[in-house]
């Protein structure tokens, strides 16, 4: 179901979760074209053939493969059963791991890790332009709807 544009203080789009039918409806924000603002969303399918309700003005038939939407091949939508397959490659092609880890944290790295694990303390340092290249990264977030600034969109409102 599609409700109503709804606006926030920055004409951010949302997309609740599909994988529990019946607590969140389908909700999606219009995003204006000529605000500047452009944020890109990934949305976690829990059951492959939800992928058809993500986007309303396309004729996806219920029964194509979760692989052969657009939304999946744009990187809109990622699910569970594609991180089962990545985990259970990673047997064969330790490469994989680099590649879960990078969808997982944003980039962290092996050299990281081992700081962490040895508790070294992070130091900070000088802000390079090296330095600020790596943290011009993807990041995931998940945004809770029952509470905080999209209560209203949750099962209480």
């Amino acid at each position: 179901l599609r409700q109503p544009s709804i606006t926030t203080g920055v004409n951010i789009p949302i997309i609740t979760e599909l994988a529990k039918p019946g607590k969140l409806p389908l909700v999606s924000v219009n995003q204006e074209e000529d605000s500047g603002t452009h944020i890109l969303m990934i949305t976690e399918l829990v059951n492959d053939t939800n992928v058809q309700f993500l986007d309303q003005d396309d004729d996806d038939d219920p029964d194509t493969e979760l692989y052969l939407t657009q939304p999946f091949a744009c990187g809109t939508a990622f699910a569970v059963s594609v991180l089962d397959s990545l985990m259970s490659a990673t047997y064969f092609n330790d490469n994989i791991l680099t590649l879960i880890r990078t969808l997982v944290t944003g980039g962290a790295t092996p050299e990281l890790e081992a700081l962490i694990a040895e508790e070294n303390a992070l130091r900070g340092g000088y802000s390079t332009p090296q330095t600020l290249a790596n943290r011009d990264r993807c990041r995931v977030a998940q945004l809770a709807l029952l509470d905080g600034p999209f209560a209203d969109l949750g099962d209480g409102g």
